[in-house]
Protein backbone atom coordinates (compact mmCIF):
# COMPACT_ATOMS: atom_id res chain seq x y z
CA UNK A 1 0.00 0.00 0.00
CA UNK A 2 1.22 3.51 -0.77
CA UNK A 3 2.39 5.12 2.47
CA UNK A 4 0.38 8.26 1.96
CA UNK A 5 -2.80 6.34 2.71
CA UNK A 6 -1.49 4.56 5.80
CA UNK A 7 -3.01 7.03 8.23
CA UNK A 8 -6.53 6.13 7.12
CA UNK A 9 -6.24 2.37 6.85
CA UNK A 10 -9.18 0.04 7.38
CA UNK A 11 -11.91 2.51 6.52
CA UNK A 12 -13.72 0.53 3.86
CA UNK A 13 -16.24 -1.06 6.12
CA UNK A 14 -19.95 -1.58 5.51
CA UNK A 15 -21.59 -3.10 8.62
CA UNK A 16 -24.69 -1.01 8.12
CA UNK A 17 -25.92 -2.25 4.71
CA UNK A 18 -28.89 -4.02 6.33
CA UNK A 19 -30.14 -0.64 7.43
CA UNK A 20 -29.45 0.86 4.02
CA UNK A 21 -31.61 -1.81 2.43
CA UNK A 22 -34.60 -0.46 4.32
CA UNK A 23 -34.24 2.99 2.80
CA UNK A 24 -33.43 2.14 -0.81
CA UNK A 25 -35.10 4.34 -3.39
CA UNK A 26 -35.74 2.01 -6.29
CA UNK A 27 -36.90 -1.08 -4.47
CA UNK A 28 -38.70 -2.59 -7.46
CA UNK A 29 -36.24 -5.02 -8.98
CA UNK A 30 -36.69 -5.51 -12.72
CA UNK A 31 -35.14 -8.62 -14.26
CA UNK A 32 -36.37 -8.51 -17.87
CA UNK A 33 -33.67 -7.78 -20.47
CA UNK A 34 -31.06 -7.61 -17.69
CA UNK A 35 -27.76 -9.04 -18.88
CA UNK A 36 -24.52 -10.21 -17.30
CA UNK A 37 -22.85 -7.48 -15.28
CA UNK A 38 -19.38 -8.49 -16.37
CA UNK A 39 -19.02 -9.88 -19.87
CA UNK A 40 -16.23 -12.45 -20.42
CA UNK A 41 -13.32 -10.96 -22.36
CA UNK A 42 -13.39 -13.79 -24.88
CA UNK A 43 -17.07 -13.34 -25.65
CA UNK A 44 -17.55 -9.73 -26.68
CA UNK A 45 -18.71 -10.21 -30.25
CA UNK A 46 -21.46 -7.71 -31.01
CA UNK A 47 -20.91 -5.77 -27.78
CA UNK A 48 -21.18 -1.97 -27.92
CA UNK A 49 -19.39 0.37 -25.49
CA UNK A 50 -20.59 3.97 -25.03
CA UNK A 51 -19.02 6.53 -22.67
CA UNK A 52 -19.98 9.82 -24.33
CA UNK A 53 -23.19 10.55 -22.43
CA UNK A 54 -23.42 14.22 -21.47
CA UNK A 55 -22.97 15.07 -17.79
CA UNK A 56 -23.28 18.33 -15.85
CA UNK A 57 -21.89 18.46 -12.29
CA UNK A 58 -21.24 20.88 -9.44
CA UNK A 59 -19.86 20.82 -5.90
CA UNK A 60 -22.28 21.38 -3.02
CA UNK A 61 -21.80 21.93 0.71
CA UNK A 62 -22.97 19.00 2.83
CA UNK A 63 -26.06 19.94 4.80
CA UNK A 64 -26.15 17.38 7.63
CA UNK A 65 -24.08 14.41 8.80
CA UNK A 66 -25.12 12.36 11.82
CA UNK A 67 -22.25 12.02 14.32
CA UNK A 68 -23.65 10.48 17.52
CA UNK A 69 -22.28 7.26 19.04
CA UNK A 70 -19.75 6.54 16.30
CA UNK A 71 -17.00 3.99 16.78
CA UNK A 72 -14.39 6.68 16.18
CA UNK A 73 -14.24 10.07 17.92
CA UNK A 74 -12.41 13.03 16.41
CA UNK A 75 -10.73 16.01 18.03
CA UNK A 76 -8.47 18.58 16.43
CA UNK A 77 -8.07 21.37 13.93
CA UNK A 78 -6.74 21.41 10.39
CA UNK A 79 -6.31 24.31 7.96
CA UNK A 80 -6.56 22.87 4.46
CA UNK A 81 -5.11 25.13 1.72
CA UNK A 82 -7.80 24.06 -0.78
CA UNK A 83 -10.88 23.29 1.34
CA UNK A 84 -10.47 25.71 4.23
CA UNK A 85 -10.36 24.94 7.95
CA UNK A 86 -11.93 22.04 9.84
CA UNK A 87 -12.50 22.10 13.60
CA UNK A 88 -13.53 18.83 15.26
CA UNK A 89 -14.96 19.09 18.78
CA UNK A 90 -15.88 16.08 20.90
CA UNK A 91 -18.70 15.97 23.47
CA UNK A 92 -19.14 12.84 25.59
CA UNK A 93 -20.62 11.52 28.80
CA UNK A 94 -18.40 9.49 31.13
CA UNK A 95 -19.88 6.87 33.46
CA UNK A 96 -18.54 4.73 36.33
CA UNK A 97 -16.90 1.51 35.21
CA UNK A 98 -18.15 -0.01 38.48
CA UNK A 99 -20.95 1.32 40.65
CA UNK A 100 -20.89 1.42 44.44
CA UNK A 101 -17.96 3.74 45.19
CA UNK A 102 -18.27 4.85 48.83
CA UNK A 103 -15.47 6.96 50.27
CA UNK A 104 -15.22 8.55 53.69
CA UNK A 105 -11.57 9.01 54.60
CA UNK A 106 -9.46 9.71 51.52
CA UNK A 107 -6.95 12.10 49.92
CA UNK A 108 -7.18 12.96 46.22
CA UNK A 109 -3.87 12.90 44.35
CA UNK A 110 -4.92 13.65 40.74
CA UNK A 111 -7.37 13.01 37.92
CA UNK A 112 -6.13 12.16 34.41
CA UNK A 113 -8.08 11.88 31.15
CA UNK A 114 -6.62 9.28 28.78
CA UNK A 115 -7.67 9.08 25.12
CA UNK A 116 -6.50 6.09 23.09
CA UNK A 117 -5.73 6.55 19.40
CA UNK A 118 -7.98 4.60 17.04
CA UNK A 119 -5.52 2.19 15.45
CA UNK A 120 -8.19 0.43 13.35
CA UNK A 121 -9.39 3.47 11.42
CA UNK A 122 -6.20 5.52 11.24
CA UNK A 123 -4.51 7.44 14.02
CA UNK A 124 -4.93 10.97 12.71
CA UNK A 125 -5.35 13.24 9.74
CA UNK A 126 -2.60 15.72 8.91
CA UNK A 127 -0.59 16.92 5.95
CA UNK A 128 2.11 14.40 6.92
CA UNK A 129 2.59 11.47 4.54
CA UNK A 130 4.53 9.26 6.91
CA UNK A 131 4.11 6.15 9.03
CA UNK A 132 5.56 7.62 12.21
CA UNK A 133 5.28 10.75 14.33
CA UNK A 134 7.92 12.58 12.26
CA UNK A 135 6.46 15.52 10.39
CA UNK A 136 3.14 15.56 12.29
CA UNK A 137 2.04 19.06 13.24
CA UNK A 138 1.64 19.93 16.94
CA UNK A 139 -1.81 20.40 18.44
CA UNK A 140 -3.32 21.92 21.59
CA UNK A 141 -6.38 20.37 23.26
CA UNK A 142 -8.53 21.83 26.04
CA UNK A 143 -11.05 20.06 28.29
CA UNK A 144 -14.26 21.64 29.62
CA UNK A 145 -17.25 20.32 31.57
CA UNK A 146 -20.55 20.07 29.69
CA UNK A 147 -23.37 22.35 30.80
CA UNK A 148 -26.21 20.48 29.13
CA UNK A 149 -27.53 16.93 29.23
CA UNK A 150 -26.78 14.52 26.40
CA UNK A 151 -29.33 11.83 25.59
CA UNK A 152 -28.46 8.42 24.18
CA UNK A 153 -31.85 8.35 22.41
CA UNK A 154 -31.31 11.71 20.68
CA UNK A 155 -29.93 12.26 17.20
CA UNK A 156 -27.02 14.68 16.85
CA UNK A 157 -25.61 16.16 13.64
CA UNK A 158 -22.25 17.67 12.80
CA UNK A 159 -23.49 21.27 12.94
CA UNK A 160 -24.81 20.96 16.52
CA UNK A 161 -22.90 22.23 19.54
CA UNK A 162 -23.19 21.48 23.26
CA UNK A 163 -23.02 24.13 25.98
CA UNK A 164 -19.94 24.03 28.21
CA UNK A 165 -19.01 25.62 31.52
CA UNK A 166 -16.40 28.39 31.22
CA UNK A 167 -13.74 26.95 33.52
CA UNK A 168 -10.85 25.20 31.80
CA UNK A 169 -10.40 21.79 33.44
CA UNK A 170 -7.19 20.82 31.74
CA UNK A 171 -5.14 21.15 28.58
CA UNK A 172 -2.19 19.80 26.66
CA UNK A 173 -0.44 22.50 24.71
CA UNK A 174 1.56 22.45 21.50
CA UNK A 175 2.26 18.73 21.68
CA UNK A 176 3.16 16.52 18.75
CA UNK A 177 1.09 13.30 18.83
CA UNK A 178 3.26 10.22 19.16
CA UNK A 179 1.22 7.53 17.43
CA UNK A 180 3.76 4.72 17.71
CA UNK A 181 5.46 4.68 21.11
CA UNK A 182 3.91 3.24 24.26
CA UNK A 183 3.52 5.32 27.40
CA UNK A 184 4.31 4.33 30.98
CA UNK A 185 1.36 4.51 33.39
CA UNK A 186 1.83 3.33 36.96
CA UNK A 187 4.97 1.38 35.94
CA UNK A 188 3.03 -0.40 33.17
CA UNK A 189 3.49 0.19 29.43
CA UNK A 190 0.24 1.15 27.71
CA UNK A 191 -0.27 1.72 23.96
CA UNK A 192 0.08 5.16 22.42
CA UNK A 193 -2.48 7.54 23.93
CA UNK A 194 -2.98 11.12 25.07
CA UNK A 195 -3.01 11.92 28.80
CA UNK A 196 -4.37 15.23 30.11
CA UNK A 197 -4.28 16.04 33.83
CA UNK A 198 -7.48 17.73 35.00
CA UNK A 199 -7.96 20.38 37.66
CA UNK A 200 -7.46 19.05 41.20
CA UNK A 201 -10.15 21.24 42.75
CA UNK A 202 -12.73 20.13 40.19
CA UNK A 203 -11.78 16.48 40.61
CA UNK A 204 -11.88 16.82 44.39
CA UNK A 205 -15.37 18.31 44.31
CA UNK A 206 -16.58 15.53 42.03
CA UNK A 207 -15.13 12.83 44.26
CA UNK A 208 -16.54 14.46 47.40
CA UNK A 209 -20.02 14.79 45.89
CA UNK A 210 -20.65 11.07 46.20
CA UNK A 211 -22.24 11.17 42.72
CA UNK A 212 -19.85 8.60 41.26
CA UNK A 213 -21.45 5.76 43.20
CA UNK A 214 -24.09 5.33 40.45
CA UNK A 215 -24.34 6.01 36.74
CA UNK A 216 -27.48 8.14 37.00
CA UNK A 217 -26.13 10.03 39.97
CA UNK A 218 -22.95 10.97 38.12
CA UNK A 219 -24.75 12.06 34.94
CA UNK A 220 -27.03 14.23 37.03
CA UNK A 221 -24.06 15.92 38.72
CA UNK A 222 -21.47 15.92 35.91
CA UNK A 223 -23.05 15.83 32.44
CA UNK A 224 -19.86 15.03 30.51
CA UNK A 225 -16.74 16.52 29.00
CA UNK A 226 -15.89 18.54 25.90
CA UNK A 227 -12.51 18.14 24.16
CA UNK A 228 -11.79 21.20 22.04
CA UNK A 229 -8.77 22.08 19.89
CA UNK A 230 -7.03 25.44 19.78
CA UNK A 231 -7.84 26.79 16.31
CA UNK A 232 -5.46 29.77 16.43
CA UNK A 233 -2.13 28.03 16.04
CA UNK A 234 -2.41 26.47 12.58
CA UNK A 235 -1.77 28.31 9.34
CA UNK A 236 -2.69 27.10 5.82
CA UNK A 237 -1.59 23.51 5.32
CA UNK A 238 -1.07 22.97 9.05
CA UNK A 239 -2.87 21.20 11.87
CA UNK A 240 -3.83 17.75 13.05
CA UNK A 241 -7.13 15.96 13.66
CA UNK A 242 -6.90 12.97 15.99
CA UNK A 243 -8.90 9.75 15.63
CA UNK A 244 -9.77 8.34 19.06
CA UNK A 245 -11.24 5.02 20.19
CA UNK A 246 -14.13 5.48 22.68
CA UNK A 247 -14.36 1.78 23.55
CA UNK A 248 -10.70 1.12 24.26
CA UNK A 249 -9.92 0.08 27.82
CA UNK A 250 -7.31 2.84 27.69
CA UNK A 251 -9.87 5.60 27.07
CA UNK A 252 -10.91 6.63 30.56
CA UNK A 253 -10.94 9.30 33.25
CA UNK A 254 -8.91 7.99 36.19
CA UNK A 255 -9.07 9.35 39.74
CA UNK A 256 -5.95 8.63 41.80
CA UNK A 257 -6.48 8.81 45.55
CA UNK A 258 -5.41 7.31 48.87
CA UNK A 259 -7.87 5.94 51.39
CA UNK A 260 -7.99 4.07 54.68
CA UNK A 261 -10.63 2.24 56.68
CA UNK A 262 -9.81 3.78 60.06
CA UNK A 263 -7.69 6.56 61.51
CA UNK A 264 -5.16 4.05 62.78
CA UNK A 265 -4.56 2.57 59.30
CA UNK A 266 -2.05 3.92 56.75
CA UNK A 267 -3.38 5.44 53.54
CA UNK A 268 -3.31 3.04 50.58
CA UNK A 269 -3.30 4.12 46.91
CA UNK A 270 -6.47 3.42 44.92
CA UNK A 271 -7.95 4.35 41.55
CA UNK A 272 -11.47 4.80 40.23
CA UNK A 273 -12.31 5.03 36.54
CA UNK A 274 -14.99 6.66 34.44
CA UNK A 275 -15.38 5.23 30.96
CA UNK A 276 -17.32 5.51 27.69
CA UNK A 277 -19.51 2.48 26.99
CA UNK A 278 -22.06 1.61 24.23
CA UNK A 279 -24.84 3.34 26.19
CA UNK A 280 -22.90 6.54 26.73
CA UNK A 281 -24.19 9.52 24.73
CA UNK A 282 -21.60 11.39 22.70
CA UNK A 283 -21.24 13.22 19.40
CA UNK A 284 -18.87 15.28 17.29
CA UNK A 285 -19.30 18.86 16.16
CA UNK A 286 -17.54 19.68 12.88
CA UNK A 287 -17.05 23.22 11.72
CA UNK A 288 -15.98 23.11 8.07
CA UNK A 289 -15.20 26.70 7.16
CA UNK A 290 -14.77 27.07 3.39
CA UNK A 291 -14.78 30.88 3.45
CA UNK A 292 -12.24 32.31 1.02
CA UNK A 293 -11.14 28.89 -0.19
CA UNK A 294 -10.97 27.40 -3.67
CA UNK A 295 -13.88 25.16 -2.70
CA UNK A 296 -16.15 28.06 -1.71
CA UNK A 297 -15.86 29.45 -5.24
CA UNK A 298 -16.96 26.09 -6.66
CA UNK A 299 -20.24 25.76 -4.74
CA UNK A 300 -23.13 25.39 -7.18
CA UNK A 301 -21.00 26.48 -10.14
CA UNK A 302 -21.33 24.17 -13.15
CA UNK A 303 -18.51 25.98 -14.97
CA UNK A 304 -16.03 25.15 -12.21
CA UNK A 305 -17.62 21.68 -12.03
CA UNK A 306 -16.52 21.14 -15.61
CA UNK A 307 -12.91 21.44 -14.44
CA UNK A 308 -12.88 20.21 -10.80
CA UNK A 309 -15.18 18.67 -8.21
CA UNK A 310 -14.60 18.26 -4.47
CA UNK A 311 -15.35 15.54 -1.89
CA UNK A 312 -14.78 16.09 1.83
CA UNK A 313 -15.80 14.28 4.99
CA UNK A 314 -16.98 15.78 8.31
CA UNK A 315 -19.89 17.65 6.80
CA UNK A 316 -17.71 19.14 4.08
CA UNK A 317 -18.68 18.67 0.44
CA UNK A 318 -20.28 16.30 -2.06
CA UNK A 319 -20.88 16.69 -5.76
CA UNK A 320 -24.17 16.42 -7.63
CA UNK A 321 -24.59 15.66 -11.30
CA UNK A 322 -27.25 15.17 -13.93
CA UNK A 323 -27.22 12.97 -17.00
CA UNK A 324 -30.28 12.07 -19.07
CA UNK A 325 -28.89 11.37 -22.52
CA UNK A 326 -28.56 7.64 -21.79
CA UNK A 327 -32.34 7.47 -21.42
CA UNK A 328 -32.95 8.87 -24.88
CA UNK A 329 -30.17 6.69 -26.27
CA UNK A 330 -31.89 3.49 -25.17
CA UNK A 331 -35.47 4.66 -25.67
CA UNK A 332 -35.63 3.30 -29.23
CA UNK A 333 -32.99 0.60 -28.80
CA UNK A 334 -33.65 -2.94 -27.60
CA UNK A 335 -30.56 -4.07 -25.74
CA UNK A 336 -29.16 -6.19 -22.98
CA UNK A 337 -27.27 -3.82 -20.70
CA UNK A 338 -24.31 -5.88 -19.54
CA UNK A 339 -22.43 -3.33 -17.46
CA UNK A 340 -22.80 0.30 -16.37
CA UNK A 341 -19.92 2.04 -14.62
CA UNK A 342 -19.59 5.56 -13.31
CA UNK A 343 -15.93 6.57 -13.28
CA UNK A 344 -14.57 9.39 -11.11
CA UNK A 345 -10.88 10.17 -11.83
CA UNK A 346 -8.89 11.79 -9.02
CA UNK A 347 -6.71 14.81 -9.74
CA UNK A 348 -2.98 14.06 -9.48
CA UNK A 349 -2.42 17.72 -8.58
CA UNK A 350 -3.55 17.15 -5.00
CA UNK A 351 -2.27 13.63 -4.38
CA UNK A 352 -0.08 14.60 -1.41
CA UNK A 353 -3.27 14.66 0.69
CA UNK A 354 -4.98 11.43 1.70
CA UNK A 355 -8.18 11.07 -0.37
CA UNK A 356 -11.54 9.84 0.86
CA UNK A 357 -11.02 6.05 1.06
CA UNK A 358 -14.42 5.33 -0.52
CA UNK A 359 -17.59 7.02 -1.72
CA UNK A 360 -21.27 6.25 -2.31
CA UNK A 361 -23.30 6.65 -5.48
CA UNK A 362 -26.74 7.99 -4.57
CA UNK A 363 -29.87 9.01 -6.50
CA UNK A 364 -32.28 11.82 -5.73
CA UNK A 365 -36.01 11.26 -5.56
CA UNK A 366 -38.58 13.66 -6.98
CA UNK A 367 -38.80 15.51 -3.65
CA UNK A 368 -35.02 15.91 -3.44
CA UNK A 369 -34.34 13.09 -0.98
CA UNK A 370 -30.97 11.39 -1.29
CA UNK A 371 -31.21 7.59 -1.56
CA UNK A 372 -29.01 4.55 -1.94
CA UNK A 373 -29.51 2.61 -5.17
CA UNK A 374 -30.46 -0.99 -5.80
CA UNK A 375 -26.92 -2.05 -6.75
CA UNK A 376 -25.71 -1.06 -3.31
CA UNK A 377 -28.54 -2.57 -1.29
CA UNK A 378 -29.11 -5.82 -3.17
CA UNK A 379 -25.79 -6.78 -4.74
CA UNK A 380 -23.23 -5.10 -2.44
CA UNK A 381 -20.67 -4.92 -5.23
CA UNK A 382 -21.08 -1.32 -6.30
CA UNK A 383 -17.44 -0.79 -5.29
CA UNK A 384 -16.79 2.92 -4.73
CA UNK A 385 -13.40 2.27 -3.09
CA UNK A 386 -10.52 4.53 -4.02
CA UNK A 387 -8.28 2.69 -6.50
CA UNK A 388 -4.71 3.75 -5.74
CA UNK A 389 -3.23 2.32 -8.93
CA UNK A 390 -5.88 3.82 -11.23
CA UNK A 391 -6.33 7.03 -9.17
CA UNK A 392 -10.11 6.85 -9.39
CA UNK A 393 -13.41 5.77 -7.85
CA UNK A 394 -15.54 3.31 -9.79
CA UNK A 395 -19.22 2.53 -9.24
CA UNK A 396 -21.04 -0.40 -10.84
CA UNK A 397 -24.64 0.78 -11.27
CA UNK A 398 -26.01 -1.68 -13.83
CA UNK A 399 -29.27 -2.66 -12.15
CA UNK A 400 -30.20 0.89 -11.28
CA UNK A 401 -29.61 2.24 -14.79
CA UNK A 402 -31.44 -0.75 -16.31
CA UNK A 403 -34.49 0.07 -14.17
CA UNK A 404 -34.35 3.76 -15.09
CA UNK A 405 -34.23 2.87 -18.80
CA UNK A 406 -37.10 0.38 -18.55
CA UNK A 407 -39.22 2.91 -16.67
CA UNK A 408 -38.46 5.58 -19.27
CA UNK A 409 -39.58 3.29 -22.06
CA UNK A 410 -42.90 3.04 -20.24
CA UNK A 411 -43.18 6.82 -19.85
CA UNK A 412 -42.07 6.91 -16.20
CA UNK A 413 -39.32 9.34 -15.15
CA UNK A 414 -37.13 8.05 -12.32
CA UNK A 415 -34.06 10.21 -12.91
CA UNK A 416 -33.89 13.33 -10.75
CA UNK A 417 -30.13 13.68 -10.46
CA UNK A 418 -27.34 11.90 -8.63
CA UNK A 419 -24.75 12.50 -5.93
CA UNK A 420 -21.31 11.19 -5.05
CA UNK A 421 -21.00 11.24 -1.27
CA UNK A 422 -18.00 10.34 0.96
CA UNK A 423 -18.29 7.01 2.77
CA UNK A 424 -17.84 7.18 6.56
CA UNK A 425 -18.16 10.94 6.25
CA UNK A 426 -18.95 11.23 9.97
CA UNK A 427 -15.55 9.92 11.04
CA UNK A 428 -13.00 10.66 8.30
CA UNK A 429 -11.40 14.03 7.69
CA UNK A 430 -10.04 13.05 4.27
CA UNK A 431 -10.80 15.02 1.15
CA UNK A 432 -10.47 14.47 -2.60
CA UNK A 433 -10.26 16.71 -5.64
CA UNK A 434 -11.54 14.98 -8.79
CA UNK A 435 -11.66 15.90 -12.46
CA UNK A 436 -14.89 17.45 -13.65
CA UNK A 437 -17.11 16.59 -16.58
CA UNK A 438 -15.07 18.55 -19.17
CA UNK A 439 -11.59 19.28 -17.78
CA UNK A 440 -8.92 21.07 -19.76
CA UNK A 441 -6.57 18.16 -19.06
CA UNK A 442 -6.84 14.63 -17.72
CA UNK A 443 -9.71 12.15 -17.74
CA UNK A 444 -13.26 13.31 -17.10
CA UNK A 445 -16.00 11.82 -14.98
CA UNK A 446 -18.13 9.62 -17.20
CA UNK A 447 -20.78 6.95 -17.42
CA UNK A 448 -19.62 3.91 -19.37
CA UNK A 449 -22.25 1.49 -20.70
CA UNK A 450 -21.53 -1.92 -22.19
CA UNK A 451 -24.52 -3.47 -23.97
CA UNK A 452 -25.53 -6.07 -26.51
CA UNK A 453 -28.01 -4.94 -29.19
CA UNK A 454 -31.03 -7.21 -29.72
Amino acid sequence: MNNRYHLTKGVINYPFFLFIALVTFFSCRREENLGLEVLPENNQVGVVVVDTFSIVARTEKRDSVRTDERGTMLAGYYNDPVFGSVNAKLYSQFVPEDEGLNLSDYILDSAVLTLRYDIDNGYLYTKSIVDSSDGIDPISLMVYELDQDLNIDSTYYHFQNAATKPTLLGSINNFTPNITDSIEVDSINEPASIRIRLDDAWAGDLLASGSMSTRDGLLSYMKGLAIVADSTMSGPGEGTILYLNPYSIYTRLTFYYRTRESASDPYEPETFELIIDPNTARFNHYETNHMGSEVEMAFGDENIGAEKLYLQGLGGTIFNFETTSFMEYFKERDAIINLVEFIVPVSEEYNTYAPMPAAYFKAYSENGQENFIVDQTETSHIDGAFDVSEMRYRFVITRFIQNVVLDYKEGIINNFGFAIVPTNEATFANRTVVHGYNPSSGDRIKMRVVYTPL
